[in-house]
């Protein structure tokens, strides 16, 4: 795959893995052109039950089960998951990671005729790494940034309360009354006594 100025040259690995930068950069940019576009059914989703490492050697054979039954999904598709291919490429990519940096130039678009600040694109980016620890904790961004700042602050946080548990006894404090004007206290009439005043005629 070409782009202007950066070639990408994937070396299929069983470990989760990403691109280089130059690389990675410029195919996160043409997902997510493609996928605005509609020039692709989707560059945003894989089969749901499939793993992002792959299990086992060979891959790229028709007995793998990540070949099986799922030709009428519109998913993101590898080498090693195409019937008849002897290629077991991109292997484990972190398909995850690259689609959260696909999400976060998707966001960053016009909104009522304005283009998003820096400051709201990060917005963006750090929210979508609080997501991805709630959806996957052991898949923290491999490049710093607000995506993976996000990660982290989820993190920290989800830790926090789970290792300070309420006290025994506990009551959250109610606030007083004492010394408020009050209104005075309010009658509604219920449905018996609205069907009684139709009645009346009143």
């Amino acid at each position: 795959m070409i782009s202007s100025r950066s070639k990408l040259v994937g070396f299929s690995r069983l470990d989760p893995w990403l691109p280089e930068p130059e690389s990675l950069f410029p195919l996160v940019a043409l997902l997510a052109l493609l996928h605005r576009r509609d020039f692709v059914a989707t560059a945003l989703k894989r089969p749901d039950r499939w793993p992002v490492r792959l299990d086992r050697l060979p891959a790229a054979v028709d007995t793998y089960y990540r070949r099986h039954e799922v030709w009428d999904d519109s998913c993101v598709y590898g080498h090693v998951e195409i019937p008849g291919d002897e290629h077991w490429d991109p292997g484990s990519l972190d398909h995850p990671a690259l689609f959260s940096m696909v999400r976060d130039v998707l966001a960053a678009k016009e909104v009522d005729g304005e283009m998003l600040s820096d400051n709201q694109i990060e917005g963006i980016e750090f929210t979508n790494g609080m997501r991805r620890y709630l959806d996957s904790p052991a898949n923290e961004p491999a490049e710093p940034g607000p995506n993976r700042q996000g990660f982290r602050f989820a993190r920290r946080i989800v830790m926090h309360i789970e290792g300070e548990p309420a006290p025994a006894g506990f009551e959250p404090e109610r606030s007083s009354t004492e010394d408020m004007d009050l209104s005075p206290d309010e009658q509604h009439p219920g449905p018996v006594e609205e069907r009684d005043s139709r009645r009346r005629g009143e």
